[in-house]
């Protein structure tokens, strides 16, 4: 549809610009801010890149401290979560604090009383009762009790009890329910799959990379470039909303000390989405310089210069889209649109624009080492030879 409009408009696309003043008007120039910057950079690259690298570690300590969660009502403006509020505040034992411990096997029923007697011991347990017992068969016995935890279910002391539930013996296999068992689970879950999604992902990316530069050393650096830029992100978050720092300045939310973890791998991974697409679009065009006989350090000055007016522009309107969700009551929806708006500004802007030259002009030529191809594309030295169009279009775009 785009290229079918733009044919039918022609000139006429450009009619009205009132920025016209301020654009560039030689096609394939380059962005000037841009092009200081990367100049600027890749003649300090030790120093511009370690202060670039020391800001985003900053910004990641934060996330050391994490604590995983599952979503409830404190997620809704306050008006909405005023009857759960009232039984917290009226209940001694709320029906979020209660454990459900289930024991089936034989001997279940007759041991029920002496199994709610050791619950009772476990710190952060507070009272246990035996709520129903049923004796189908001999072998087919099984008792339900209820156990109130003093502590709230996303803390780290019900999650500890739970532990120590599930560790006490019982008289049979032993089940645990309710709200702070399913937050531990979760937790837990998510964590231990975490490693494993993690490798298929930067194997899948290491690949695609891999294939797309013909090099071992531009995806490597894109991987960790990536993890550090996730990490700063992430620690930002944990300040904003676990720790509760951003309710004033994002309209108020209720700070539950914890992070949904569904919806942290979910804008993990609409971060790092934008991150591989961002380092496509750049490392395309440093290798073009490249290829055309540049040496590395003028291919990345150009390579910048060509696309961060593009991937500036492209964040900007991520992030203006996304942040528009900061405005909604629900804490979720604010969560989910600042993590996507800071993830597209960070690595648009401090990392494509002085981690990354930084680092490709600290590796020198090294980084398009490849073990099997070392020669230019083969594309674009029959594109010089036959003096076709300008490849600089592409980023003047």
């Amino acid at each position: 549809m785009l290229p079918a409009c733009l044919r039918v408009l022609g000139p006429r696309a450009q009619a009205f610009d009132p920025l016209a003043r301020w654009r560039r008007t030689r096609i394939g120039e380059g962005s000037r801010f841009w092009r200081s910057t990367a100049t600027t950079v890749t003649a300090r690259p030790l120093l511009a890149g370690g202060l670039a690298l020391l800001l985003l570690a900053l910004l990641a300590v934060p996330f050391t401290h994490v604590r995983l969660g599952i979503v409830d009502d404190r997620t809704l403006p306050a008006s909405s979560a005023a009857a759960a509020q009232r039984v917290r505040a009226e209940f001694t034992a709320p029906p979020e604090r209660i454990l459900t411990v289930v024991t089936t096997g034989p001997g279940a029923v007759a041991g029920a009383p002496a199994h709610g007697e050791r619950l009772a011991r476990i710190r952060g347990i507070t009272a246990v009762r035996v709520a129903s017992t049923t004796r189908s068969s001999p072998e087919g016995e099984g008792a339900v009790l209820l156990a109130a935890t003093s502590a709230a279910p996303d803390t780290r002391a019900a999650q500890t009890a739970v532990r120590q539930v599930r560790d006490t013996s019982a008289p049979g296999s032993v089940l645990v329910g309710g709200r702070a068992a399913e937050v531990t689970d979760t937790a837990r879950r998510v964590l231990d799959a975490l490693p494993t999604c993690l490798l298929l992902l930067g194997a899948g990316l290491m690949l695609l990379l891999s294939a797309f530069t013909r090099t071992l050393v531009a995806p490597l650096k894109a991987l960790a470039v990536a993890a550090v830029s996730l990490g700063a992100i992430l620690g930002a978050l944990v300040v904003l909303f676990q720790d509760g720092r951003g309710a004033a300045l994002l309209g108020g939310f209720t700070a539950t000390g914890t992070l949904d973890a569904s919806m942290l791998l979910f804008v993990l991974f609409i971060a790092l989405a934008l991150s591989v697409d961002y380092e496509v679009f750049l490392l395309g065009r440093i290798r073009e310089e490249f290829d055309r006989g540049g040496d590395n350090r003028t291919s990345v000055v150009e390579g910048i210069a060509r696309t961060g007016r593009l991937m500036t522009s492209a964040a900007a309107a991520v992030a203006i889209s996304t942040a528009a969700m900061a405005t909604s009551q629900v804490a979720l929806l604010k969560f989910i649109g600042i993590g996507v708006a800071l993830g597209a500004l960070v690595d648009a802007v401090l990392v494509r624009g002085v981690l990354v030259p930084a680092v490709m002009a600290a590796l020198g030529p090294l980084t398009w080492w490849s073990p099997t191809c070392t020669g230019p594309r083969p594309g674009i030295v029959a594109a010089d030879k036959r003096g076709g169009a300008d490849p600089d279009a592409s980023g003047s775009t």
